[in-house]
């Protein structure tokens, strides 16, 4: 039933070194999980969720370990029901992967960003956040905003120290400009 309708990917988010005009703004900053990326929309009534590739069904669930985890979490989330139409829900879920996460995060959900079909543009992600809420999605984790403001290298190199997810330092950061959408990241390990 999935591949009847459109998939909309998460857009690839290249290194600061490939976007460096994003400085010249104000940015968002947000610590970069090292997870699945994921999706999850309403369209016509149905509830879809999806990877990086593509919608998940029963014909690929046993592609990857984590499908049948993420499918599970999200068809037996009945909050999530609630969805608009007009929005995807993008997310980081934090199977175990190439980094260790502690317990309390592995195989959970993380917002990313959420994405207006009709505006065609990715909502701030503070208004996401509220967003979300209103609606009354539930077992979503927000990730905290690192910093609001113009980027200098010293201070992105301080960004990337501890996580509050795992032992040891961030993977990474991303910063994000919501008025110009770009988007960039700084991986650290």
């Amino acid at each position: 039933m999935a591949e009847q309708y459109p998939f909309k990917r998460y857009p690839k988010i290249y290194r600061l070194q490939y976007v460096p005009e994003i400085l010249n703004y104000p940015l968002e900053v947000y610590e970069k999980l090292d997870g699945a990326n994921t999706q999850i929309r309403k369209i016509k009534g149905v509830l879809l969720c999806g990877s990086r590739s593509g919608y998940l069904s029963d014909k690929n669930l046993d592609a990857k370990p984590w499908f049948r985890i993420f499918w599970e979490w999200v068809y037996t989330n009945p909050s999530l029901y609630k969805l608009p139409e007009d929005i995807i829900v993008y997310g980081e879920f934090l199977y175990p992967h190439t980094l260790r996460y502690y317990p309390q995060w592995t195989n959970q959900f993380f917002l990313i960003d959420v994405y207006d079909l009709e505006k065609e543009r990715f909502i701030p992600y503070q208004d996401a956040v509220k967003l979300i809420k209103k609606i009354g999605l539930e077992k979503i984790h927000i990730i905290p905003l690192l910093y609001k403001g113009y980027l200098t290298m010293d201070k992105i190199n301080e960004l990337l120290k501890g996580s509050d997810y795992r032992d040891g330092d961030k993977e990474g950061i991303i910063l994000k400009n919501y008025e110009h959408q770009l988007f960039a990241k700084v991986k650290n390990i």
